[in-house]
């Protein structure tokens, strides 16, 4: 049907856009946890994705009608921020101290 392609078309594009963002992400999520910072990095994914992407995705796409693009917008924006903390984390060196 057209509208299913529609919206596939929709996320693929939004994912797109997120993949090299995510791909990072996970550059430094692995990077902490081979530094042994591994309860730092789970943490932040629990908490970001069912506090912050699921909560909101719902809000969007159901409450405000946005439907699905807008629920991968969302997923577009916890990722970037998800990006952000991590690659802050990295910053300031928290890891360097942790004992493996």
């Amino acid at each position: 049907e057209q509208e299913i392609i529609e919206l596939a078309g929709h996320g693929i594009r939004i994912m797109g856009l997120a993949l090299p963002g995510f791909a990072l992400q996970f550059v430094i999520q692995g990077g902490l946890w081979g530094a042994g910072d591994t309860r730092f990095a789970m943490w932040l994914t629990v908490v970001s994705s069912w506090v912050l992407r699921l909560p909101i995705s719902w809000y969007v796409g159901v409450q405000l009608g946005f439907g699905l693009p807008g629920m991968y917008w969302v997923f577009f924006g916890e990722m970037l921020i998800r990006l952000i903390v991590m690659l802050w984390r990295y910053q300031i060196g928290k890891w360097k101290e942790i004992a493996v």
